[in-house]
């Protein structure tokens, strides 16, 4: 058996695709998961249950923290290379429209073909944070799917999936593990038992 030293520490990163920081994160971890020789461990929640559940306020309400974003998802999208772009309409987007039927989604494929957690995860950001697409209907769903390489049965098994109480339910569970272990905002991590709160978004 190795000793305890060199085995790989697990990282559960708690997000949600409405955060455009949630995918700056995703993707670093993804690129040096290997290099940093840990195990990603990704736990989709409800990003406005943890506003809610916690008193907190969306940055995107305040003036000067929604100006201050827009200016820093540029910087970050140059310096990291990847594709971020403000929707034309962000408070339609993140307060309106929301993410609810994604991240059930995302716990549906997490629970029913976890092989396919990190595509969809990626697709539903790119249609948010990228094209200005919606990530609310079924049809967007289903294209999210498709684009990520499920098979379409076990699509159509994923969007009746979304609607079930035990998928409402775990969702909801992940949010208040979330929130019971301190959690106000996206991105953050739990690393061999110690929660790193992450950024205001």
């Amino acid at each position: 058996m190795l000793d305890t030293h060199f085995r790989m520490k697990k990282v559960q990163m708690f997000y949600d695709v409405v955060s455009p920081y949630s995918w700056v994160g995703f993707e670093l971890l993804q690129r040096y998961s290997r290099k940093w020789n840990f195990v990603l461990d990704l736990c989709p929640f409800f990003l406005g249950g943890i506003m809610k559940g916690s008193s907190n306020r969306p940055p995107g309400m305040n003036a000067a923290k929604a100006a201050y974003m827009g200016a820093d998802l540029k910087r970050i999208s140059a310096y990291y290379d990847i594709p971020l772009n403000i929707p034309s309409d962000p408070a339609e987007v993140m307060f309106n429209k929301g993410s609810l039927s994604a991240q059930r989604l995302l716990t549906a494929v997490k629970i029913h073909c976890p092989e396919y957690l990190v595509p969809v995860s990626r697709q539903l950001w790119l249609r948010i944070w990228s094209y200005d697409e919606d990530i609310t209907t079924n049809d967007s769903l289903k294209l999210v799917s498709e684009k990520a390489g499920i098979p379409l049965k076990a699509i159509n098994n994923l969007i009746d999936q979304v609607t079930t109480d035990s998928i409402i339910e775990e969702l909801k569970r992940t949010t208040q593990e979330a929130l019971d272990s301190g959690v106000k905002y996206c991105t953050s991590l739990r690393v061999q038992q110690i929660m790193h709160l992450g950024h205001l978004g």
